[in-house]
């Protein structure tokens, strides 16, 4: 019994860190306020380095929860600066939907990548289509 409620005492402790890592990346949000695609410069810049870290050091399973709740404005230039193998990781753990979300945002960027930067809005894109993505010309 003593050993269940140390577990659960843990677990309140673990969530407790977690939602004020959320608090933390919606400060961050309210802070930036720029479109999404924008690059961030100066102060901005840092913080974004720091969630970077800070979320390739943590197990993928934790970051996925808090990535799951995460605005896709906050959420696409934190995970562009990522490690890929790490935010695989990350990926293959959040819930479905946000993940989807996510890829759809990050290869409607890549496709957006020659031209003006477009903000995407997870609403007008269709929920089981990804974007096209062409194929690159044969070389002979």
């Amino acid at each position: 019994m003593r050993e269940l409620e140390m577990r659960e005492r843990l677990l309140d402790t673990a969530e407790k860190k977690l939602d004020s890592r959320v608090g933390d990346l919606k400060d961050l949000e309210t802070k930036a306020g720029g479109a999404p695609g924008a690059k961030p410069q100066g102060e901005e810049a840092k913080a974004i380095k720091n969630l970077v870290i800070m979320y390739e050091a943590m197990k993928p399973k934790d970051a996925a929860r808090v990535f799951d709740r995460l605005g896709l404005d906050v959420l696409v230039p934190v995970v562009q600066q990522m490690n890929p193998r790490k935010m695989s990781e990350v990926l293959a753990v959040m819930a479905p939907d946000r993940a989807e979300k996510l890829t759809v945002a990050l290869a409607s960027m890549a496709r957006n990548a020659g031209a003006e930067r477009v903000a995407v809005d997870p609403a007008a894109l269709p929920s089981t289509e990804l974007p096209a993505i062409a194929p690159a010309p044969r070389r002979r």
